[in-house]
């Protein structure tokens, strides 16, 4: 079987051989997807799609402890790790793939996950407040949120980038559309599982948690992302507040007519312990902070099994 990572980059930006780090980090996957369950992975874009003749006309694999390039490539799925926000040509194109190969998740689905505003309106009553910002809108609308804090996010956006914590009177706006959001404080932590301000990541197999972790933010800060210096544990399914397994079972309910996906739900905890949506993600990552490392032969074998089930 052969599966296809879109990667969310420009092939020309792509050159796997020279980042060491990349390399390092995706060498466990791919080798564990051959050696374990004789399934081949792939990576490739979406400006390699050969609209003509319906295949890829280049993917990168990896072999003997590099990564070579596979020409005129069929793959029997497609992972889709893009941004739901492109421009407009590539947009067409991925639309396409999506008629012509199994692509996960939908991209329906991808767009309420992706655009946070999106995932408020299908889910409002598990957010804060949370109002949109576009073009021309007057500040007047920040009298709606009463919270003193306000955390001012993109309506796309990863790994924390672009999301500010301001004071009303202290607002600036950021590059519409954006949204703003009531800051729920989560300095009371979650009993038995972390002290202080946090974020808790559920990954769901369709309607199964599968996978979970724990983040904290460096000390006075309020945003838990790794790349803005945050820390992690894994935390076992059975430890997750059962108030938390039935916020996340209504997600999945109101996501329930999309029957195959992978995607993770971010949550926070306010001084009460009710949880509530930070954000949702279609496109969970698959490279491992470190303190996974002893868990990612159950996390890879559980990815590999939902792409191979799902075609």
């Amino acid at each position: 079987m052969k599966i296809l990572f879109l990667l969310n980059i420009k092939r020309r930006k792509f050159d796997p051989n020279n980042d060491q780090v990349f390399q390092s980090k995706l060498d466990d996957l791919f080798n564990y997807a051959k050696i374990k369950h004789d399934v081949d992975l792939y990576i490739s874009f979406i400006e390699s799609y050969n609209r003509q003749q319906q295949l890829f006309s280049e993917a990168f694999y990896q072999k003997d402890s590099s990564w070579k390039i596979e020409k005129l490539l069929r793959p029997d799925v497609v992972y889709d790790q893009t941004s739901y926000f492109l421009e407009e040509s590539l947009l067409e194109v991925r639309k396409e793939i999506a008629t012509i190969f199994p692509l996960l998740n939908p991209l329906e689905l991808s767009r309420i996950l992706t655009d946070k505003w999106e995932t408020f309106l299908a889910l409002p009553s598990f957010h804060p407040k949370t109002i949109l910002f576009q073009e021309g809108d007057s500040l007047q609308k920040l009298d709606e949120i009463h919270s003193p804090l306000v955390i001012i996010k993109p309506r796309d956006g990863l790994g924390g980038n672009g999301i500010v914590v301001s004071s009303k009177k202290d607002f600036r706006p950021i590059k519409e559309p954006f949204i703003v959001q009531e800051l729920i404080e989560t300095n009371h932590g979650i009993p038995g599982i972390v002290r202080g301000r946090h974020d808790l990541r559920v990954l769901m197999d369709n309607k199964t948690p599968f996978y979970s972790f724990v983040r904290s933010p460096l000390e006075g800060d309020y945003i838990a992302n790794i790349k803005r210096g945050g820390n992690l544990n894994v935390i076992p399914i059975e430890k997750i507040p059962q108030s938390a397994l039935v916020l996340v079972e209504h997600i999945s309910d109101v996501l329930s007519r999309f029957p195959k996906k992978l995607y993770a739900i971010d949550l926070m905890f306010d001084e009460a312990q009710r949880p509530w949506i930070v954000e949702c993600n279609s496109r969970p990552g698959l490279i491992l902070h470190k303190n996974e490392l002893p868990y990612r032969e159950y996390f890879y074998t559980h990815i590999i099994q939902f792409l191979t089930n799902s075609i």
